[in-house]
């Protein structure tokens, strides 16, 4: 990113063969606190929930992600990626806090990406 941006909560760069499945638990990227300070004071980039950099054979799988302070999963660069039943849910806050820019799954610069079987409200 051209923005320096705060830690994900989970993070990997040049791994291979890495597999992140459960029965159906769940990630919470705790967005609120991001969106808040998002809009009150200067913030380098919000967190993404997870991010792989330069990374193949990424498996996710049957879990549940909720309120990411920035994109849900971002692939940057990444090679044979599969996703399977993956939840994604952002939960609607009162105004003036509101989730921004809260994208699904993101495959910048990724090839041989498969993502089916999921569902995304965002």
């Amino acid at each position: 990113d051209a923005l320096p941006r705060y830690q994900p909560l989970l993070y990997g760069r040049k791994l291979n063969n890495v597999t992140i499945t459960g029965d159906n638990g769940t990630l919470d990227g705790d967005g609120v606190v991001w969106w808040r300070r998002w809009l009150t004071e200067p913030l380098y980039g919000r967190p993404h929930l997870i991010e792989f950099e330069l990374s193949q054979g990424i498996v996710l799988r049957n879990v549940t992600l909720l309120n990411p302070g920035f994109w849900t999963v971002h692939f940057w660069r990444c090679e044979y990626v599969t996703i399977q039943f993956l939840t994604i849910l952002v939960v609607p806050w009162d105004p003036p806090v509101r989730p921004t820019n809260t994208d699904g799954v993101n495959p910048d610069s990724s090839k041989h990406v498969l993502i089916e079987d999921s569902y995304f409200q965002t």
